[in-house]
């Protein structure tokens, strides 16, 4: 009875060790960074609405005020709202260059 557990224990630890060369064969790996790269594409998408939105908002309060003729809204502050969103934009666009570039160990 021990010797058929030993036997057992010994059999378990071999097929576990071999479950991550069977895994890399079903391809998991590659399912994985296609849901990584599916979801860099959704924070783009989602950062990209939210900067438009933002963008849009700040257009229509300006013109709000402007109508009142309250100027509580200007144009400047539409234009520091656009600056605002460009330098997100750029400092996302030149860290995911730089990250591409130099944190990946394999440059293209």
């Amino acid at each position: 009875m021990l010797r058929n557990k030993s036997f057992l224990l010994r059999l378990v630890v071999a097929v576990l060790s071999c479950s991550p060369v069977l895994a890399m064969a079903a391809g998991w790996d590659d399912v994985l960074q296609e849901y990584g790269r599916n979801i860099r594409i959704g924070l783009y998408a989602l950062g990209g609405t939210i900067a438009v939105s933002t963008l849009i908002w700040s257009g229509i309060q300006w013109l709000i005020s402007r109508s009142n003729g309250d100027h509580q809204h200007t144009f400047m502050d539409y234009l520091k709202q656009a600056a605002a969103i460009g330098a997100v934009g750029a400092s996302i666009v030149l860290a995911t260059g730089m990250w591409q570039a130099y944190g990946s160990g394999s440059p293209v």
